[in-house]
């Protein structure tokens, strides 16, 4: 199953037909589970540390455990 990226700029993305602005948080937890695409939107801080450091971080949040 595939996921569409149909439209993307500095202020929102677009999954699937479903608009989310970045406003409302910049991590997304996307699944295709059952053979339907999810999409959630968590308002999780980016921090200004190296990317490896905050994507250890950012997969270590109760939410993200939780979807895994």
């Amino acid at each position: 199953m595939n996921v569409a990226v149909e439209q993307a700029s500095d202020d929102s993305i677009d999954i699937n037909g479903a608009e989310y602005s970045f406003a409302n948080g910049r991590v997304f937890l996307v699944s295709t589970k059952g053979g339907k695409v999810s999409a959630d939107q968590l308002d999780i801080p980016i921090g200004d540390a190296d990317y490896d450091a905050e994507a250890d971080r950012i997969s270590g949040l109760r939410e993200v455990q939780e979807f895994l």
